[in-house]
């Protein structure tokens, strides 16, 4: 089975959220639903409160009168709220917040000042969401706590068209308090499991005032909606019953993300996807132009042949619509007919150059006895050899050596020395065919290199590397060295790095 298990109740503490105006009773009623809580799981240790509005000075008899402690912390910073429930989740089994509304406005303010800000800006929203997330929204749900949050109220309001308008031209709107909700980050009503408002009501009857909550948001839906005067922890224990009060609590799991879906530079996976389209389509074109760099018809044909026999299309268009990965296979098949292109008039005869070239005897693991393995040196000097014939063959046809490795890069991918020796043996047939002046003189334009002849009679000089060997001046002593020469200093008679 996979991220998906059978669903079990995981919610093992109260998540429980009260917002009202001035004097609706929110600090009260949390502590009384505190209280009832403490006694019903039997907890023997302190409440913990994050009071914001000395509200806990005011409450402390009510919790001495049942014989519960009471530990405290008076501030109103983000910082202090998210050290103060991981520090009650090792005092205490319950936490007031009383109330998120302070710690949100600090929050924002602490932001502007560091940021030296006037007001918070759109792009600004992007750092502060995911902070807030980070502090409190996540442990609050997460938390192994029961966590009793109180809020201030706000008033939502709403555009509406003016039905006073006397008929203006323009059409007149005003704005409408159409609910309330609680005050703070604008998500904060949507963690709790129970979201409660509590509002101070004349009862004109009695002629004095009564506290009414009126419950928002019940998930387990079996007092959502219904009214209590004056409420207790009674009103609310149907709630929770239905918890998982001594059993497992997991609420999300923050620590699985989407993050693999982007690459290093950010980019999401079909964005990916469709830049190394784009490049192997790139490198396709650049290995065709490579071998047919003009615009014949003989050309333009030997291309197509070429194309249809790869693809069995002659459609660009078409090719482009293709996945990536048969496109690599056909990169792939292109190099691979290419690497025994000698000039061949036609694709016919490049298609019998092909199957006529000596096969390579592949190796299993019958043909190597038991116990031994391949000899890293021996493979060491093939690649040796190889880098130093297409150092030589370059010097001899006097190549640019900037840009023959940056043809070379842009080609393969990846600096010479990384190549594997398939690709280093294409390269010096490449090299072993500018022999001919013709394939000489495209090859030099597709390096971007001018045939500059006054090159040919460039002073040779002996490589200090390859004793008994001569290489042009412009050549030696360059980047395009795999080694880094050696230059013999006859007055100390030593050799010498350069």
């Amino acid at each position: 089975m996979g991220i998906l298990k059978l669903a079990t109740n995981q919610s093992a503490y109260l998540k429980m959220g009260i917002f009202g105006f001035q004097g609706s009773g929110k600090s009260f009623t949390a502590s009384l639903v505190a209280i009832g809580l403490h006694k019903w799981i039997g907890s023997k240790k302190p409440v913990a409160y994050y009071d914001t509005e000395t509200g806990s000075d005011f409450l402390l008899p009510t919790f001495q009168k049942n014989g519960i402690e009471l530990l405290t912390v008076k501030s109103r910073s983000l910082q202090d709220l998210a050290t103060t429930i991981r520090e009650a989740e090792e005092s205490s089994d319950i936490l007031i917040v009383d109330s998120i509304t302070h710690p949100w406005r600090e929050f924002l303010e602490a932001y502007k000042k560091k940021n030296r800000l006037p007001f918070i800006r759109i792009q600004d929203w992007g750092r502060i969401k995911p902070e807030w997330a980070d502090k409190y929204s996540t442990p609050y749900v997460n938390s192994k706590l029961h966590i009793i949050m109180c809020g201030r109220a706000g008033n939502i309001f709403e555009d509406v068209e003016d039905d006073d308008d006397n008929g203006g031209s323009k059409k007149k709107w005003k704005a409408v308090k159409t609910g309330t909700k609680m005050a703070g980050e604008t998500e904060t009503g949507y963690e709790p499991s129970m979201l409660v408002e509590l509002e101070r009501v004349f009862k004109e009857g009695r002629g004095k005032y009564a506290r009414r909550a009126t419950v928002v948001k019940d998930r387990f839906n079996v007092i959502d909606g219904k009214e209590f005067e004056n409420p207790v922890f009674k009103d609310f224990l149907p709630h929770v019953k239905l918890l998982n009060i001594g059993g497992e609590h997991i609420g999300v799991d923050a620590t699985r993300n989407s993050e693999e879906m982007f690459d290093n530079s950010g980019d999401i996976e079909w964005s990916r996807k469709r830049k190394d389209k784009k490049i192997v389509l790139e490198e396709m074109e650049g290995v065709l132009v490579k071998h047919f760099p003009g615009s014949s018809a003989k050309e333009k044909k030997f291309k197509l042949d070429l194309i249809e026999h790869v693809f069995q299309t002659r459609s660009w268009t078409k090719i482009e619509s293709l996945g990536i990965e048969a496109l690599r296979e056909g990169l792939a098949s292109f190099r691979d007919l290419l690497s025994v292109y000698q000039g061949e008039g036609d694709f016919e005869a490049l298609l019998k150059s092909y199957k006529d070239k000596p096969k390579v005897a592949e190796e299993t693991e019958e043909d190597v006895p038991f116990g031994i393995e391949e000899n890293p040196e021996k493979k060491e000097e093939t690649l040796d050899n190889l880098l130093d014939k297409i150092s030589g063959l370059a010097s001899k046809n006097g190549l640019d050596q900037e840009k023959y490795l940056a043809y070379s890069y842009k080609e393969y991918g990846c600096r010479q020395g990384a190549l594997i020796p398939e690709q280093l043996q294409e390269q010096v047939n490449i090299l072993e065919s500018l022999s001919d002046p013709q394939q000489k003189s495209l090859f030099l334009k597709t390096i971007g290199q001018k045939n500059d002849k006054s090159k040919e009679n460039e002073r040779m000089i002996k490589c200090p590397d390859r004793p008994g060997d001569e290489v042009k001046e412009s050549w030696c002593n360059s980047q395009a060295c795999r080694v880094g020469c050696l230059e013999f200093d006859e007055e100390n008679l030593k050799e010498v790095t350069l």
